[in-house]
């Protein structure tokens, strides 16, 4: 996620700006889907995960804003 976001904004046109945003907001929520999959194979605590997930959303909606 940081490494698209940084990206980014390094480019110049905003269409290529938002294109790498869009990939980063994409990443928040693949990691959402890993904290699921590390759920069923009882590697992450539930709490832990749940908050990983909440704070997944959170950077998703502040990546919404970089349009």
């Amino acid at each position: 996620m940081p490494l698209n976001f940084l990206e980014g904004c390094g480019r110049r046109t905003r269409k290529d700006r938002q294109s790498f945003f869009d990939t980063s907001k994409a990443s928040a929520y693949e990691v959402h889907g890993i904290l699921d999959v590390a759920l069923c194979f009882r590697v992450v605590d539930p709490e832990l995960a749940a908050r990983a997930k909440a704070r997944c959303d959170q950077l998703g909606a502040m990546l919404s804003k970089y349009r």
